[in-house]
C-alpha cells in the first residue's frame, strides 16, 4: 500500500486532506510540521508528500532537506499552498527552486487534488 504524508501545521487543513483521500487506498501519514515530518520519513516508507511552505517549522526547509539527502531525491513533493502570486509563469520558477514536483495555490480544488495525487502515485518515473 503506498503512503502520503501530509504536513501542515492547521489540523483543520490536515483533517480536510484525510476526509478527502481516506477514499484511496493509501495510507495517510500527517505532521504538524517540517521537523516532525522528516522524522517520519527517516522511519516510514513514504510514497508522496503534499506539504504547506509556510509553517512553524519551515515547509521550504522541509524541501531543502529531503533534495539534499540522497534516500529522499526523487520523492515526489507537491506543496499547496496559500502562496497568492503563483501564476502560469511563476509556477516553475517556485518549483524548480524548491525542489518540489508541483506547487498549487489553496484553494485547490478537491477532485483536482485527488487526481494529481493519483497520477503521481501511478506513474513508473516517481
Amino acid at each position: 500500500m503506498k503512503s502520503i504524508l501530509l504536513v501542515d501545521d492547521e489540523e483543520q487543513v490536515l483533517n480536510s486532506y484525510i476526509r478527502l483521500l481516506r477514499k484511496l487506498d493509501v495510507n495517510l501519514l500527517t505532521a504538524p510540521d517540517g521537523e516532525t515530518a522528516f522524522e517520519i520519513l527517516e522511519s516510514e516508507k513514504v510514497d508522496l508528500i503534499l506539504t504547506d511552505i509556510y509553517m512553524e517549522e519551515d515547509g521550504i526547509q522541509l524541501i531543502n532537506n529531503i533534495r539534499a539527502d540522497s534516500r529522499f531525491d526523487q520523492l515526489p513533493v507537491i506543496v499547496v499552498s496559500g502562496i497568492t502570486n503563483i501564476g502560469p509563469l511563476g509556477t516553475a520558477e517556485v518549483v524548480s527552486d524548491l525542489g518540489a514536483d508541483l506547487v498549487l495555490s489553496k484553494p485547490v480544488n478537491p477532485e483536482y487534488l485527488v487526481e494529481i495525487i493519483q497520477s503521481f502515485l501511478t506513474e513508473d518515473s516517481h
